[in-house]
């Protein structure tokens, strides 16, 4: 399934590094993040669950949550995402979310840098998105300036549950007629 709406930014604007970060805290792969904590292992009904920002670097994008389920499991595979999702608008993330996510990210980040491939793809990706080559040396002290209030403001005005798409595909049991 994917779940989702335009996200009404483009790369690079305010709010949208708030939101990415907000993004990754709900699903960015990492066993802490919530959707992959509640709905993969506590609950049982995934695999794989992911939330993310993209096709965003030349025109307003998209935020989306994509995730793979049985055709028995998702009916409540959906009830469980959009419960998830309720919750992240509703309340946002946890400071003690916050602050493991700015040390998860600064670590993913300086892992990525530790390759001759990763080093270059970071620069790659800064230099395609219009900052300076620099950018990847700057990233770790713009995670330690967002604040918990621009990451959680960031949810509140940019993302409705109520106005997004669920898309299924795959073998997906029938509705019941309405």
């Amino acid at each position: 399934l994917m779940l989702g709406q335009p996200s009404g930014l483009r790369y690079g604007e305010q709010d949208y590094f708030a939101l990415e970060f907000a993004t990754s805290v709900l699903g960015s792969g990492f066993f802490s993040a919530r959707l992959l904590d509640v709905i993969r292992t506590r609950e049982g009904l995934t695999y794989g669950i992911t939330a993310g920002l993209h096709g965003d670097t030349h025109a307003d994008g998209a935020w989306s949550i994509r995730a793979g389920f049985a055709p028995e499991l998702l009916g409540k595979g959906i009830a469980s995402v959009r419960r998830e999702l309720q919750r992240f608008r509703a309340d946002g993330i946890t400071a003690d979310e916050f602050r493991n996510f700015q040390v998860t990210l600064a670590g993913a980040h300086q892992v990525t840098l530790a390759t001759t491939e990763g080093l270059t793809g970071a620069v790659l990706s800064a230099l395609q998105r219009g900052r300076a080559p620099s950018w990847v040396d700057d990233y770790v002290g713009q995670l330690r300036a967002l604040t918990l209030d621009e990451v959680n403001a960031a949810i509140r005005r940019h993302l409705d549950p109520e106005r997004m798409v669920l898309v299924r595909a795959g073998s997906v049991p029938a509705e019941p007629a309405r």
